[in-house]
């Protein structure tokens, strides 16, 4: 093989690796804002079930000078039956206070209903309390492997990016303009550039080779290109 693809595959194997490294990379933001999402949905329901509760309770204490106002107003209707000596108006009066008597064991059951509504509320608070407190010591600990993992990462693209660079330089110098070619070869494919020539195909787009280019590649005196993709060629056989 000659010594410039030997060059470029070492350079390849470095492009494949700080490729799968910023990959990598790039996708932990999407991680970090999955966790994020997670424990803001679970903060918001445990939000949600509270402000629930103080609206029941807002009602309830509605609902007790609704009662409180009624009571008085029965009150007043008995304190004029005393007062009166007219039967209809006592009669009338006596329709009254039955009217209102009802209205407040309607009003009471609306309130007994909020109070057991109340009360379910607060266990499953204390529920999503307990739930979001581990939830938060889950993702403390994940946001610390979170960053624990980018420094990893960055720390060893920054080692293989250096060691892609030197290996640039090698390559350049082997064989002038042949590392512009090997990036615009990678850049068009989005795959390998160097590929190894097998049972007489092209290893990149599989098509079959004229045996001119096979013996080229197999005599290894110069660069080889695939006529049908464009990759450069090595024997793998």
């Amino acid at each position: 093989m000659l010594p410039v693809l030997q060059k470029l595959l070492i350079l390849q194997e470095r492009d494949e690796k700080l490729s799968a490294l910023r990959g990598e990379l790039d996708r932990m933001p999407v991680e970090e804002k999955a966790l994020e999402d997670q424990w803001q949905a679970a903060s918001h329901r445990l939000n949600h079930l509270k402000e629930t509760h103080r609206q029941l309770e807002v009602d309830r204490k509605k609902l007790e000078l609704e009662i409180g106002s009624k009571q008085e107003q029965i009150g007043r209707y008995k304190t004029q039956q005393l007062q009166t000596r007219n039967n209809d108006e006592f009669s009338a009066l006596n329709h009254q206070i039955a009217h209102a008597e009802k209205e407040v064991v309607t009003i009471e059951d609306k309130e007994l209903v909020g109070m057991e509504r109340a009360s379910e509320l607060e266990k499953q608070i204390a529920a999503e309390e307990a739930a979001l407190k581990v939830q938060e010591g889950k993702v403390a600990e994940k946001r610390a492997v979170f960053r624990e993992r980018r420094a990893r990462l960055e720390e060893e693209a920054a080692k293989v990016s250096a060691q892609q660079a030197a290996v640039e330089q090698e390559v350049e110098a082997a064989q002038e303009g042949i590392l512009s070619r090997y990036r615009r070869i990678l850049q068009s494919k989005k795959r390998q550039a160097v590929v190894p020539v097998t049972h007489g195909s092209c290893a990149g787009c599989h098509m079959k080779l004229t045996a001119q280019t096979v013996v080229a590649v197999t005599k290894a005196q110069e660069v080889v290109a695939c006529e049908n993709c464009g990759r450069l060629l090595y024997s793998g056989e």
